[in-house]
């Protein structure tokens, strides 16, 4: 989801329930059904994979520790 606003709960494909903060952050995800999708029901987005990446490899710089960027849910599953 690009842009959430904050304070509130979205469903998305009718099985995943987002729920934000304040901040607009996701702090909740409740999932009615993990099932494995064919390909046509993935999607990614590598340009926002990348911007992602980058903010996170930057809040790290000078640590010694490494921005591991994940999924809430699988691509597997839809996520």
């Amino acid at each position: 989801m690009r842009n959430p606003l904050p304070n509130a709960t979205y469903t998305v494909d009718g099985r995943f329930h987002y729920t934000t903060d304040g901040w607009a952050r996701t702090v909740r995800l409740e999932v009615d059904r993990f099932d494995i999708v064919g390909d046509a029901f993935r999607s990614r987005a590598g340009h926002i994979q990348s911007k992602v990446n980058k903010y996170g490899s930057d809040l790290v710089a000078g640590t010694n520790k490494k921005y591991e960027g994940g999924h809430i849910v699988g691509h597997q599953f839809g996520g």
